[in-house]
């Protein structure tokens, strides 16, 4: 069964597609009808398409109805001829291709008097009447012209009808494009790369990609996109990279932002109470750069590109614990920076690529990129949640691909496309007390365990956020403490471990003899008077500290001890 699913697949890959299906996934196809002077058609007129940058050259007959069919063409800028013996030529300038386009360049030729060429250098865009899908073309113009916040080219998909940015929250620390196509999630698009996934295959995340120097062209497809494409509930971003040319091209860049281009954020004007303050701006540093280079190995037959781009960003979350609560999780082990707590962002990203062209009808493409990425932001802290609860992503990426396109006929093409990807994704905690990836129960900081009971205001239930500290991982656990209360609300996590002994005698020998009875309740009032009793909050339980807490009549006594570090709920 194996071997008959594998020669099942070889066929399929080495079978030759229509050219109106395959051809385009890279590229783009020419068709169009020449007649003469009375609008009859004419067979057997040589059509020549020329490639203005690479010299590539593609001839196609026309049949007898007068049409012809060029495919798979390169996206670029073309001249386009068409020359019969007694007929005028005529040549279409500049006509430019893109990715996915099915192109009619129709001609009418005249009878020549003797040696007669038309030439035809300004006219509209050739149209695509068989265009039904709902697509955008972003062309080099706009990449290269409209502003992008760090440089992610894939936003620039927005501009199409029907996608905008995914507003879901995060889930996990895989990437996603980004992208919500008709109300999809992001994580049910497909981005494509020179006609192959750039997909996790697991999670449906995105792999990591190149720089924006290095992108030709991509085609956003909302909806109604052909039998090529798939693998896709939502949309799909069809990208295609530069090649080189006849000519050395090369540029060269660089990006710097500081705080000094940056508006105070509202803690940096208000405190957590909403009353003005005045801090100085937080730190902030980004540096982005990188260069491209390409051109010809072999003129008219081998290209190469090569492209490289760094990123270094410092930035920090604000953290506004109550600095009570702070120096509690501290005192138990539990590291917590206040105020503006830093953080790095570093990439890079390399992308190598050659082009050879075999004949005019046949060429192969081979294409190699890696991409190294620490992000110690990937899952944010801030607010109520310390920098020991983040985690770090070390992420490396790289993949070699390559195909080999023949043009058999004008009806038939064969594309046969290999790709090896691999990438190793470690998420290791920020927990200074972890050494490393932080995998053992054993590591981390410590839980803080309590005997006895709380004083006041114990409550189990959960709130959506506290103070939290320790390994990204798992989640520890710190104890809220007792004795005199904080003077401004605070929540955390606690661990507690109910005392199986009763206060002594010293304390009280009724309520001491209360205590025993009832194993575990404590009389919040005397002896005399009528028991109300005061529940233990149970292990692993959220406590909130209340701003005004009730003052009891008698209490138990309580106290804390730190053990070694255990695993939380």
């Amino acid at each position: 069964m194996r071997l008959k699913a594998g020669v099942a697949l070889l066929v399929g890959v080495l079978l030759p597609a229509a050219a109106t299906a395959q051809a385009r996934l890279t590229g783009a196809d020419v068709q169009g009808t020449v007649k003469d002077e009375s609008g009859a058609v004419l067979p057997g007129v040589t059509v020549t398409v020329t490639n203005m940058e690479t010299g590539l050259v593609r001839t196609g007959l026309t049949a007898g109805e007068g049409r012809y069919v060029i495919p798979a063409l390169p996206p670029g800028t073309y001249k386009i001829s068409a020359e019969l013996q007694g007929f005028a030529t005529v040549t279409r300038q500049g006509v430019v291709l893109v990715l996915g386009q099915l192109a009619t360049a129709d001609f009418g030729l005249k009878v020549a008097g003797g040696h007669e060429e038309v030439t035809i250098t300004a006219e509209g865009a050739v149209v695509d009447p068989s265009h039904t899908s709902v697509s955008t073309v972003v062309g080099q113009q706009q990449i290269e012209s409209l502003p992008i916040n760090g440089r992610n080219f894939i936003s620039f998909s927005v501009i199409t009808p029907g996608v905008t940015t995914d507003r879901t929250p995060q889930q996990g620390a895989s990437a996603t494009s980004g992208l919500s196509f008709a109300g999809q999630r992001a994580r049910s698009n497909n981005i494509m790369v020179d006609g192959l996934d750039n997909n996790d295959l697991v999670v449906g995340s995105v792999r990591a990609t190149f720089s924006q120097e290095a992108v030709r062209e991509f085609q956003v497809l909302a909806n109604s996109y052909s039998a090529e494409f798939g693998k896709a509930s939502g949309g799909i971003v069809n990208i295609v990279t530069k090649s080189g040319t006849n000519d050395f091209h090369g540029n060269a860049f660089f990006y710097y932002r500081d705080k000094g281009l940056n508006a105070k954020d509202h803690f940096e004007k208000f405190d957590v109470f909403g009353s003005p303050v005045d801090r100085g701006k937080s730190p902030f540093s980004q540096n982005q750069w990188g260069g491209t280079l390409g051109g010809p190995i072999h003129k008219d037959r081998t290209f190469f590109f090569l492209s490289a781009e760094r990123v270094d960003i410092s930035a920090n979350n604000f953290v506004n614990i109550d600095p009570a609560a702070a120096a509690i999780l501290n005192a138990a082990g539990f590291p917590v920076e206040l105020g503006n707590v830093p953080y790095d962002f570093r990439s890079t990203e390399l992308l190598a690529k050659l082009d050879h062209q075999w004949t005019p009808t046949h060429n192969f493409v081979l294409r190699a990129n890696f991409s190294d990425t620490t992000n110690e932001n990937i899952e944010p802290f801030g607010g109520l949640v310390a920098r020991s609860r983040g985690a770090v992503q070390l992420r490396k990426d790289w993949a070699i691909a390559a195909a080999q396109t023949d043009i058999l006929s004008s009806r038939w093409v064969n594309e046969a496309r290999v790709q090896f990807a691999h990438q190793k994704q470690d998420i290791n905690s920020l927990d200074p007390n972890c050494d490393g990836p932080c995998l053992g129960n054993d590591q981390g900081g410590p839980t803080s365990r309590c005997r006895g009971w709380p004083t006041w205001a114990a409550s189990a239930s959960r709130p959506s956020r506290g103070p939290t500290a320790g390994s990204s991982s798992r989640r520890r656990s710190a104890s809220s403490g007792a004795g005199t209360a904080p003077r401004r609300a605070w929540t955390s996590t606690t661990s507690t471990t109910r005392s199986s002994r009763c206060p002594s005698s010293s304390a009280g020998g009724t309520s001491s003899a209360r205590c025993r009875r009832s194993r575990g309740w404590c009389p919040r009032r005397s002896a005399r008077s009528r028991r109300s009793p005061w529940a233990c909050p149970p292990p692993t339980s959220r406590v909130t500290a209340s701003r005004t807490p009730p003052t009891p009549t008698r209490t138990c006594p309580f106290s804390c001890r730190t053990t070694g570090a255990s695993a939380g709920s």
